[in-house]
């Protein structure tokens, strides 16, 4: 009996999936399939119809691979290191399938079709187990499925793996098998969702979190890297995560690996049974608002360390990078110079939502080696606080009677200011243009805060942020590069 089928494949190789199933009545042997020659003979569909080896080949039911993706047109042969592998063709059954040899393939892709999840394994009864090696094309889910790969992956090229998931349903991708290659492999992760590694993962090449969402999480006893960089885009998530177990060696990261975070968030999640520690190399801030957060496990503690007594703990490549810090847990800052007692303008510490008093956003510095909130300002709510090198928190008073403190041509320049209770700050009349004041960072915990330069109207920052700074800019002398912080959008949300 021979199907042919006109079907047209886009030139750049994408791998879908259509849902037409092939019909056959009982009795019926399809012996050969013709179809035309615009199906790329590059593409293995996998139907699973022979058994789960990926490997299987020859009998009556050839192999479980289809070159095409809306019927089961058999493959000649297996995939090779040029041929891109899609899971699933529609109606695809042994889905917990086997290497049965070591294969290499340009990408592997889950599609839409995959509505039960995939599992790839490297043949537990070979040692060692056998490896796929994936080439330039990478990985892509794009199935509502929670699928995983135990066999170990070898990166056999720099490449991106992808996980969009499937209508706005995202599930892990799951690697427990150890992921190889040599330095000049490097793996960029993107999409929205997340990918979960727990083996000893060996990779030299570096190591890149690409997008909003998405999320690497390293779990297990042995879940780790050995990534000679590792990179965090804006919005993109790393989990240590020792929840189910702590690593063997308490070592998921080098002690001297360097993290670039451009508006990343860190996670350390601490175990139940015992105390989780972590260090790593400098905190590199490139750009964006990063967050670093420890979490123990319950009765427990949990300690992120970053950098050693020769390595520093902190460095700030991009003027407007800023850095807000857990108070749970313990983060260690052996190696930081502080800038007049906090570690500087762009560092905080807590929660910019907490009435907690422990928990309130504070500027953060460093004692006995952690990061903890600044203890030390000039608080006396008089203008003689403002002098060189202070930090000075205002406070106290109501909305109907604030604690206000006008700067005029006497003013200098201070390290930090705090705004909490009511208490507001202006520049009045006495602000001449001869006038200098300046404030390195800004932190308003406060319910007003009102700058008005020599002009008598005043610009509320909680309005115009950026027609403010133009203007503090001129009645202030300069701005500094550090953190300002306006109080509506809520008390505490970074503005830089």
């Amino acid at each position: 009996m021979k199907v042919t089928r006109s079907v047209v494949v886009a030139a750049d190789r994408k791998v879908g999936s259509r849902r037409l199933p092939l019909k056959l009545c009982a009795g019926i042997l399809l012996a050969s399939v013709a179809v035309p020659s615009a199906i790329l003979a590059g593409q293995f569909f996998w139907f699973g119809d022979n058994n789960n080896f990926w490997n299987a080949s020859g009998g009556l039911a050839g192999t479980n691979w289809s070159s095409s993706d809306v019927l089961n047109n058999g493959t000649a042969g297996v995939p090779g290191s040029s041929d891109d592998v899609a899971f699933v063709l529609f109606g695809a059954t042994n889905l917990n399938t086997e290497l049965g040899a070591n294969f290499s393939i340009h990408s592997l892709s889950f599609t839409a079709d995959d509505i039960s999840g995939v599992s790839i394994a490297g043949d537990q009864g070979a040692s060692p187990p056998y490896t796929l090696t994936i080439g330039s094309g990478g990985i892509a889910n794009n199935s509502a499925s929670a699928n995983s790969v135990s066999a170990g992956v070898a990166l056999g090229a720099t490449q991106t793996w992808t996980n969009n998931g499937l209508n706005g349903t995202i599930q892990a991708l799951t690697f427990s098998g150890v992921i190889s290659g040599g330095s000049s492999a490097n793996l960029t992760m993107t999409g929205a969702g997340s990918f979960v590694f727990s083996g000893a993962n060996t990779y030299t090449g570096s190591t890149t979190l690409a997008a909003a969402g998405t999320t690497l999480s390293l779990s297990g006893a042995n879940g780790g890297l050995q990534t000679s960089a590792l990179t965090l885009n804006g919005g993109s998530v790393l989990n240590l995560d020792n929840s189910a177990a702590n690593h063997s060696l308490q070592n998921r990261l080098a002690d001297n690996l360097s993290i670039t975070s451009n508006g990343g968030t860190i996670n350390l999640i601490g175990n139940s049974s015992g105390p989780t520690s972590e260090t790593v190399g400098t905190l590199i801030l490139g750009s964006g608002a990063t967050s670093v957060n420890v979490t123990p496990g319950a009765g427990q503690t949990a300690t992120l360390t970053f950098g050693s007594a020769t390595i520093p703990s902190f460095s700030r490549s991009g003027a407007g990078a800023t850095v807000n810090f857990s108070t749970t847990g313990t983060i260690n800052a052996p190696n930081v110079t502080l800038n007049n007692g906090i570690i500087g303008g762009w560092a905080t510490i807590g929660n910019p939502n907490s009435s907690d008093g422990a928990n309130q956003l504070d500027f953060a510095t460093v004692s006995g080696g952690a990061v903890v909130r600044l203890a030390t300002y000039a608080n006396n709510n008089v203008l003689s606080d403002f002098i060189a090198g202070n930090n000075v928190k205002l406070s106290g008073g109501t909305v109907a009677a604030p604690t206000v403190i006008g700067l005029t041509a006497t003013s200098t320049t201070i390290n930090s200011l705090y705004l909490s209770g009511a208490s507001q700050i202006y520049f009045g009349a006495g602000a001449t243009g001869t006038a200098n004041p300046r404030i390195r960072s800004l932190l308003p915990a406060a319910p007003s805060f009102r700058m008005a330069p020599p002009a008598p109207r005043e610009l509320p920052i909680s309005r115009r942020w950026r027609k403010l700074l133009r203007s503090a800019a001129r009645s202030m002398g300069t701005i500094l590069p550090g953190r300002l912080i306006r109080a509506s959008l809520p008390p505490g949300t970074a503005r830089t």
